[in-house]
């Protein structure tokens, strides 16, 4: 700041300096105010030779068009100054190239002295413009000056402002900064507090783990041991039915009303020696007969005492049957088949009746798995025993 003070004092001082000297001139001037720029025209184009204008035109290089019209034109010196002009030589306050040309050329004539002496004329006027502008300058610079300082007013306030604003924000962060850390530290207890959760939570489930193997392992022993057992029970069964076939004993009966008992023949052959009619079809009916055996063993096993008491009245057996099925605690489903073989409601050829009481009391995984199966094996054989017996007849 003070650096600017000093300049301003000097050329404060300069001005001055340069205002009295330019006043000092102008009296001096004054006398030869009446010679103007166009009297200095004039008396140039009155006064300089045609070796004047070669040597100027030479000296300041004009162009070959503009050569050639000064000198092929009638008023040759007439064309040189409006060139010169042009060209920024001479103007009406500065004629000092021009002076400088004559000097360097030494030229003897009068044009030279009158060139220096209008020069030296119009130059106080020429320095009153200069200190004009500089005196504008200096005024702009005070007003830039004052406005800059207003400025820098203005961005110290705005800045003690931010400042402010800067600090406050600080503190907010710092206090922001210390709730991050309480959080931390609380997040801290929580995960140590949740770790040891899991940690008794996967000991627990570990022990679980090891009581539902062993409970599995027992189940599946238990199931084996039940599976095994009903194994026994449907082979004994089974050998008990295939028994009662064949002696004409057991709890099932051997006879089918409409049907004759089940007798083997006499094993006659042919002359090709094949097995003859009849004891094919022994053959073939013994089969079927164990088949029957077989399926009813198997429907027994999976009919309960409610289910087979359920039947029995489904099929309007009488009461004293039904209380003999009820009482069965041992095979109830082969007492009640044995009845229902008895009273011709199923036979080996058509277990029908037996397909429709299951699916009507909802008992359709027997009827799919056990009875239908059957019938549908078993409905081949009797087209092809009826077709045997009408070729016998």
């Amino acid at each position: 700041m003070k650096l600017w003070i000093y300049l301003i004092v000097f050329v404060g001082a300069a001005v001055y300096v340069l205002e009295v000297a330019v006043n000092l001139a102008v009296l001096d001037a004054s006398r030869s105010e009446l010679f103007s720029y166009g009297h200095l025209k004039e008396t140039l184009k009155s006064k300089l030779q045609e070796d004047d204008c070669l040597k100027l035109t030479d000296f300041f290089a004009l162009p070959g068009n503009q050569r050639d019209k000064i000198f092929n034109s009638d008023t040759p010196t007439d064309n040189l100054l409006l060139a010169l002009e042009g060209k920024g030589v001479i103007q009406p306050y500065d004629v000092d190239r021009l002076a400088e040309a004559f000097t360097e050329l030494e030229t003897k004539s009068s044009c030279s002295h009158l060139v220096d002496f209008y020069q030296k004329t119009r130059t106080p006027v020429f320095y009153r413009e200069t200190i004009q502008k500089l005196q504008e300058v200096i005024k702009l610079h005070k007003e830039n000056e004052h406005r800059v300082e207003t400025e820098n007013e203005a961005q110290v306030q705005n800045l003690h402002l931010e400042l402010q604003r800067i600090k406050h924000e600080h503190k907010e962060t710092e206090n922001l900064l210390q709730q991050i850390k309480d959080l931390y530290q609380q997040t801290a207890l929580v995960r140590d507090k949740f770790k040891a959760e899991c940690d008794e939570y996967k000991l627990e489930l570990e022990s679980k783990k090891q009581d539902q193997l062993q409970t599995k392992e027992l189940l599946v022993k238990e199931t084996k041991e039940k599976n095994a057992m009903r194994a026994e029970i449907e082979q004994s069964h089974l050998q008990h039915s295939i028994k009662s076939m064949s002696l004409g004993g057991s709890p099932i009966g051997d006879r089918l009303e409409g049907t004759a008992q089940v007798r083997p023949p006499e094993v006659g052959r042919r002359s090709d020696g094949s097995v003859s009619t009849a004891t094919s079809r022994y053959l073939k009916e013994s089969a079927i007969a164990r088949e029957f055996s077989m399926l009813l063993v198997k429907v027994s096993v999976q009919l309960t005492n409610d289910h087979c008491v359920l039947l029995a009245t489904y099929f309007d057996l009488p009461g004293s049957k039904i209380d003999l099925i009820r009482k069965d605690s041992g095979t109830p489903g082969l007492t009640l088949l044995g009845v229902m073989k008895e009273s011709n409601i199923i036979n080996m050829y058509d277990v029908g009746n037996l397909q429709q009481a299951l699916a009507d009391i909802e008992l359709r995984g027997i009827n799919e798995t056990l009875v239908k199966p059957y019938q549908r094996k078993i409905d081949p054989l009797i087209y092809e025993q009826h077709k045997v017996r009408q070729e016998d007849s």
